[in-house]
This record gives C-alpha cells, structure tokens and sequence, in this order.
C-alpha cells in the first residue's frame, strides 16, 4: 500500500473513531504532501475534502498556478459529468491572485477558462493594483506556503521585493508593469472585446 493511500486510510479511521488529535495531525501531514502526489491522491479524496484542503493556508504548493494545472484533469472531469455545482466549488478555491501576470495569460489558453474568467479578471485587477497601490494590499486570505513565490508583492514600507529566484520575474515585472486599472493596456495582456474574455 503506498504512502497516500495509507494516510487516507489512516485518516478514515481516526475520523470513524472520532480521534480529533490523531485526525489533524494525519491531514496536516496530507497538506504537506498532497501537491507533490496530487493524481495519487485525488481519486482517494471527496470533493469536501479536496475543497477543505484548498481552503487551509497549510497546504503545500509550488505557485498557485502549478496547483491549478494540477487540478486541471478533476476539472475537465467535473466539467463532462456536468457536475457544475462541483466545478464551481473547487475552482472558486484557487487563488487566481497568487498567480503572476504571466501566468494568468497561460491560464485564458486552458479549457477551462471559461469557467474562471471572473476570478481571471478579479485577479488581473489585483495585480493592477498592487502595482498602484500607495498602502500594498490588504489580503483576505492568507498565502499558502508557496515553494515559488509569485512577484511582486510589497512589503508595509511599499517596496517591491524582489524574488530572483522566480525563472520568469523579469517577464512579470514588464507585463504587469504594462497594465493599468483603468483596463486600457489590459486589452495587450488577454483579448477582451466589450469587457468579455
């Protein structure tokens, strides 16, 4: 039996028998593992779970983007079996505003991009904003523990930090230098026609 399907197992159990401490402990370990083993671990999960564990702060990912390609098979899934109650419930989960500028353009060329184009917009608007911003941003949610940072974010001084680790920095830092609030050079980063993706 391999590592996943243990921890599932083991997780089951300590739900079954109502064992609180050993039930956290088994899915904190899960949310530290499940991004490097996701396939494995996806079918031994139900939608409520997945949905917990894209929820929690904890889980472990690479970028918000890596998570989504990742997801991307369950959703075209969700997506044949017309499951869009599903659908719409995992992918309002992914934080759309980690993801860098570029990033965000590889996302409009998926499939399912037509599900997400609000959260698209929502998270290109974002992006616009922290660039204009004077106070930075005031994030609702925490971020995950991200293995690759998305730049750019700004500390409370309102300073850029400059993550050069990031193999693509240099692209973000022009595309999303080049957009504006006001949407007029958004028009360059995805084809919007009447405020429509």
């Amino acid at each position: 039996m391999a590592l996943d399907e243990e921890l599932m197992e083991i997780l089951k159990a300590a739900h079954f028998w109502e064992m609180q401490h050993l039930q956290s402990c088994v899915w904190q370990i899960i949310l530290e593992k499940m991004y490097f083993s996701l396939e494995k671990f996806l079918p031994a999960l139900e939608i409520d779970q997945l949905c917990e564990a894209l929820q929690s702060s904890d889980l472990v990912v690479e970028t918000e983007y890596g998570l989504l390609l990742k997801l991307t098979p369950l959703l075209k899934q969700l997506e044949e079996a017309e499951d869009e109650a599903s659908l719409r419930k995992v992918s309002s989960l992914i934080r759309f505003t980690e993801m860098s500028a570029t990033q965000l353009q590889k996302v409009v060329q998926l499939d399912i991009a037509k599900h997400v184009r609000s959260k698209i917009m929502q998270a290109l608007f974002h992006r616009c904003l922290l660039w204009e911003s004077k106070e930075g941003i005031d994030e609702s949610k925490g971020p995950r523990c991200y293995l690759s940072p998305s730049p750019p974010y700004f500390d409370t001084r309102n300073k850029l930090l400059d993550f050069l680790s990031h193999r693509d920095n240099k692209v973000n830092w022009e595309s999303c230098r080049s957009m504006m609030f006001d949407g007029r050079d958004l028009y360059k980063v995805i084809d919007i026609k009447d405020g429509v993706l």
